[in-house]
C-alpha cells in the first residue's frame, strides 16, 4: 500500500475536536453557532448556538466532532475523506476490516 498523499494547496483551516470536552470549549468561544456537532454525553450545555446531533463523528464547515474516545477511529476515517476522499477512506476502512 502506498502513503495517501494530500493536497496542502488550499488555505482553509480544518478543525477537529474529539474528546469528553473539546466541543463544549469551541462552544464556549461562540464557534459553533448554528453548526452541528456532537460530543460526549452531559456536555451539551456547553456547545452555545450548535445543533448536537449525537451521531459518533459529525463534521459540518470546517468543524469536525467527535463523541469521546470509542469514537476515536470514525473521526480518522472522517478525517481522511475531508483531507483525501471518501474512496480512500472507505478503502482503508476494508483494509483494516473496521466494518
Amino acid at each position: 500500500m502506498s502513503p495517501i498523499e494530500f493536497d496542502n494547496s488550499s488555505s482553509a483551516e480544518l478543525n477537529g475536536i474529539i474528546s469528553s470536552y473539546s466541543p463544549s470549549i469551541l462552544g464556549k468561544k461562540q464557534l459553533l453557532d448554528r453548526k452541528k456537532v456532537t460530543c460526549f454525553p452531559g456536555f451539551e450545555k456547553y456547545c452555545y448556538g450548535a445543533e448536537i446531533t449525537g451521531e459518533k463523528t459529525v463534521s459540518d464547515g470546517l468543524i469536525i466532532t467527535g463523541k469521546g474516545a470509542g469514537a476515536a477511529s470514525d473521526f480518522g476515517f472522517k478525517l481522511l475523506s475531508i483531507l483525501k476522499d471518501k474512496d480512500t477512506a472507505d478503502n482503508l476502512r476494508k483494509i483494516m476490516q473496521y466494518d
